[in-house]
């Protein structure tokens, strides 16, 4: 089985890079007073839908 390294995460990061739409992320104060944490949510939802084909 072949394991990718980090050249090969690189040169596949690059390749998609130009398809990727950068998505928010946000906090909540109310959460994070209910947890005692510092919560992220990252809104992939925001993501555009691309064609492939």
């Amino acid at each position: 089985m072949y394991i990718p390294g980090v050249d090969d995460v690189q040169v596949a990061r690059e390749r998609v890079r130009p398809h990727i739409h950068r998505t928010p992320l946000l906090t909540s104060s109310v959460l994070n007073a209910l947890t005692g944490a510092d919560l992220f949510f990252k809104c992939e939802n925001f993501q555009r839908h691309c064609q492939v084909g």
